[in-house]
């Protein structure tokens, strides 16, 4: 507002001073350099009385969310420009990453500065247009855990798009995802987590060409900040017989149907066709597919081909982890994995070594103009001497416009 009245008066002054070009010739010279004079004052002392500065700072190592509520503007940190209107951008979640007091002339006002972990807006929003939690529209902030049943947990599994009652045993644990919807968090119970075994004990079978079986979902907390499991699951620790992975396996940290495959052979090159693999399950068997080909086509929704049975499944009773080395035991062999039969905890039992290999490969991909377009990597392990090796699509976002 005192800009404009500003500037109003001195083209006033100027307009004046043209009026006396009538009378005095010279005379308008020393106005309109007068005049100049004063408008440059007059300006230079309005912007320093509608600047912003910082006078304290305070930096949160923990990312916690907030959505506006209306409109929203975001700032740079000197208040002059608008990044943007987070009305704008209702599916994309902010953090903050610090706040600040802003002085702007005698009044002061707390403003966060947000930051989007994918994208680069980041900038300063007044406190007062924001809210903490995940806003109405968006969806994500997916955590991968396990979880194991407290008690028997009836529910439904769809399988081949056929709604199937069963009662999932108390002590069956899963691997999940929770995220956020709606402002309530649900977690995804992943189905292809489990043995072929656990499932056949309920009814359900891999014997049909269009076999499919979609995960579980459920209401895990109506908050979405700081949610607590519901009564009938408990939050675990990853299981010990699990395969060794990179610290960096982004596709572990986001992904519900995250697989705990190996595959045979150690190169990339073979990714495009359908390989025998080894896996591990959370129920804690250890099953090898050795009976994949090329003609079998068609994937289920955690891996598994279509209709295809494990050629080998054994209950896991022991197992060791020591660094990059994993080893399994169980009662007796199987076929097509070259484990050896050994005494262990007094009785005899078939023990099978996995050792991931030190360097994961990195496989890089370019555009035509020679910029990355994608980077996958990958790690190679010895199965009781022959190779294997992982896949790494590397999954990691947030949902987001």
């Amino acid at each position: 507002m005192n800009e404009r009245i500003g500037f109003q008066y001195v083209v006033d002054c100027y307009t004046g001073g043209a009026v006396l070009k009538k009378y005095l010739a010279k005379g308008i010279a020393v106005v309109v350099a007068l005049g100049g004079l004063f408008a440059f004052s007059n300006v230079t002392q309005v912007q320093a009385k509608s600047s912003y500065r910082i006078t304290k700072t305070k930096n949160y190592s923990s990312k916690t969310p907030f959505y506006n509520k209306g409109n929203a503007y975001m700032w740079n940190a000197s208040h002059t420009k608008k990044i943007l209107n987070m009305k704008n951008h209702p599916r994309t979640q902010w953090y903050r990453a610090k706040s600040v007091i802003m002085k702007h002339g005698s009044k002061k006002a707390v403003y966060y500065k947000l930051v989007n972990v994918y994208k680069p807006w980041n900038g300063y929003v007044w406190r007062g247009n924001l809210v903490k939690g995940y806003g109405p529209k968006y969806s994500g902030h997916y955590r991968i855990g396990y979880f194991k049943l407290n008690q028997d947990f009836p529910t439904t599994i769809n399988v081949d798009n056929n709604p199937v009652k069963v009662t999932l045993p108390s002590g069956t644990v899963f691997r999940g995802a929770t995220y956020v919807y709606k402002q309530k968090t649900w977690i995804t119970l992943s189905v292809g987590s489990l043995s072929n075994h656990f499932l056949t004990s309920l009814g359900i079978k891999l014997n049909s060409s269009q076999f499919d079986v979609r995960n579980i979902t459920l209401l895990y907390s109506s908050k979405d900040l700081n949610p607590t499991p519901p009564s009938y699951l408990t939050s675990i620790s990853a299981p010990d017989f699990l395969f060794p992975r990179t610290t960096g396996d982004t596709d572990g940290k986001t992904s519900p149907d995250w697989q705990n495959n190996l595959y045979v052979g150690k190169s990339e090159i073979t990714w495009g066709a359908q390989l025998p693999y080894l896996r591990t399950t959370t129920d804690g068997y250890v099953e090898y597919y050795g009976n994949i080909t090329g003609q079998t086509q068609g994937f289920s929704i955690w891996g598994n081909p279509l209709g295809v049975p494990p050629t080998a499944s054994e209950q896991i009773l022991d197992s060791e982890k020591s660094g990059n080395t994993l080893t399994l035991y169980y009662a007796s062999h199987m076929e097509g994995l070259q484990d050896k039969q050994v005494t262990h905890n007094g009785r005899s039992m078939y023990q099978l070594i996995i050792q991931k290999q030190s360097e994961p490969v990195v496989v890089k991909n370019y555009y035509s103009d020679g910029k990355l377009s994608e980077k996958t990597v990958y790690e190679q392990y010895l199965v009781g001497g022959q190779p294997f090796h992982n896949l790494d699509l590397q999954y990691d976002y947030e949902y987001g416009d």
